[in-house]
Parts: C-alpha cells; sequence; structure tokens
C-alpha cells in the first residue's frame, strides 16, 4: 500500500518538545520504522547546560537515522531493533536540528555560524549527505565580501580557517569512510578545490608573480578578488594592499592564541611557503644569496 500510514504507537510518538515554538505532531515514520527518541548529554560541568541538553528531545524515523549514518547503524543494530531512544554524548541539538533538515530535504540550513560544527558532526557520524551540503556551502562562498583573510580567525568566514575545514573534513583521511566514500569524495571535488584556489589567490601577493594556471581559471571563474595587488602585468591597478599587507594580516592571525588549533597543518604549509618565496624574492632583489 502506498497511502499515509498509520500513526506509531502513543508511546513513540510524544509531541516534539521546541523552544519558542508551538508544539506539532510528532513527524511520521517509514513502513516497517519507528520513531526513536534523539536526547543529548554532555560531560560538561555546568549543571545549567547539562539540564538544558536534557530538556531537549528530537523525535527521528529510526530507518533515515540508520540509512544517514553507518554509525548510528551499528548502534542501532546492536540495540536489537528495540530501543526507542538514541543519547547522544556532546553534540548540540540545534546542530542535529540542521542536520535534520539537510536529511529531510528541507532547505539548505548551512550558515556561516554552524557549518564547522555541521562538518564535525557529519565526520563523527559519518553522514555523507551533512557532509556535501556543508561542501556545496563552502564550495559557493568565494567572494571577497564573503571569505578572507581580514575575517577574525574565529570565523569560518576567515580564509585560514575555511581552508581548514575543508582539509580536515573534505579532504583528510577521515573523509574515507566506507567503500562508497571513495567515489563520493570525488564527486565533491568541484566544491573542495575552491577553498585551495581562493587561499592561493589570497597569498599571491607574498609570491609577486602570476597566478599559477589553475589559480588563475579559479579566479576567473568566480571571480574572486584577494584586494591585494601583484603588481605585475600592464593591466595590474595599484591598490591599497600589497604584500606587506598580507604579511601584516598573517602576523595578527599567527598571533591568535589558538592559531594552531584553528588552522590545519597543509594550511600552515601553504601560509609558509608564501612566506618563504616573498623572502626569497627579497633575497634576489638584493642580491643576497638564499
Amino acid at each position: 500500500m502506498q497511502g499515509k500510514q498509520a500513526q506509531p504507537q502513543p508511546k513513540q510518538q510524544p509531541q516534539p518538545l521546541q523552544q519558542g515554538k508551538t508544539a506539532t505532531a510528532a513527524p511520521a515514520a517509514a513502513p516497517g520504522s519507528c520513531l526513536v527518541t534523539l536526547t543529548f548529554s554532555s560531560s560538561a560541568s555546568s549543571e545549567t547546560a547539562a539540564a538544558r541538553l536534557k530538556q531537549k528531545q528530537l523525535y527521528v524515523d529510526r530507518a533515515l537515522l540508520w540509512h544517514a549514518s553507518p554509525v548510528l547503524r551499528g548502534l542501532i543494530e546492536d540495540t536489537g531493533y528495540r530501543t526507542a531512544t538514541l543519547t547522544v554524548m556532546g553534540d548540540d541539538p540545534a546542530d542535529w536540528e540542521a542536520a535534520l533538515k539537510i536529511l529531510h530535504h528541507d532547505g539548505l540550513p548551512v550558515t556561516w555560524d554552524n557549518v564547522g560544527y555541521l562538518l564535525r558532526l557529519a565526520d563523527k557520524y559519518d553522514i555523507a549527505a551533512v557532509r556535501t551540503a556543508c561542501a556545496v556551502f563552502l564550495g559557493s562562498k568565494v567572494s571577497s565580501e564573503e571569505v578572507g583573510l581580514t575575517h577574525p580567525l574565529d570565523s569560518a568566514r576567515n580564509l585560514l580557517h575555511a581552508a581548514s575545514l575543508v582539509e580536515w573534513y573534505l579532504l583528510g583521511p577521515g573523509t574515507s569512510g566506507d567503500s562508497g566514500s571513495s567515489s563520493g569524495q570525488a564527486d565533491l571535488q568541484p566544491y573542495t578545490a575552491v577553498m585551495p584556489a581562493v587561499l592561493e589567490t589570497a597569498l599571491q601577493p607574498l609570491r609577486r608573480q602570476p597566478l599559477t594556471a589553475a589559480a588563475r581559471r579559479q579566479q576567473n571563474m568566480y571571480g574572486y578578488s584577494s584586494g591585494y595587488s601583484t603588481g605585475n602585468g600592464a593591466d595590474a591597478k595599484p591598490q591599497q594592499g600589497s604584500a606587506r599587507d598580507v604579511i601584516s594580516t598573517l602576523k595578527s592571525l599567527q598571533a591568535h592564541p589558538q592559531y594552531d588549533d584553528i588552522v590545519a597543518r597543509g594550511v600552515q604549509g601553504r601560509v609558509m611557503a608564501a612566506l618563504l618565496a616573498c623572502l626569497e624574492q627579497v633575497f634576489k632583489e638584493y642580491g643576497l644569496a638564499c
């Protein structure tokens, strides 16, 4: 039968508790499935935070979680499909609400404020759909107004931060997952290639040489401008930015107490390579041996 299914048993369909919203009917479960209650627990010492998480519950179709997350699938199977409650440790209910919207194809709730948290959630539970949504978001935010070196390092809008999210969660070994993940990772390549190319463009004033062919194609395709001038080419326009401005910005970012935690090693390596290239150019100009 393709008709609407009967409601689950009463003990599995409590009214969802949503702060600031009126109670609505619990979501329907797929045929042969049931609703499970996601509850949240934290190891934080704050009693207030622990109590807030304990009160928050989300009601989800078990089949949706089973198909979306191999990690949760294993947990469901270990319980013999008998559990009506899944407790997740250390997760924010708001991140799960956004993830469930993605799984239900209910818009694209990814923002600069939650993209890092959603990528961590996708990595923790190996949720490919959430990972893909974040990759699409980051791959579409390439203008200098959206992302750049001048944004605070704590924000994902900072280019070093955004490129690090790509390295850690979209390019790193942790995304290999199951046997089907390799092809999925290749499918994301048009999106995951964007931030490294944008970073190359932003660091180009340090190299004081023409962009690589790949970076120039990326710049032309998405119209990204770092706001700094390389001083190359007859049509190069004098701008306020320069290699000195880039160095000053990077110096300020590297002074952040959590720089090593926020910026991935590969991204740090790109920054160091650009700075060394700048130093080499200075040595050449002054006839100094490297």
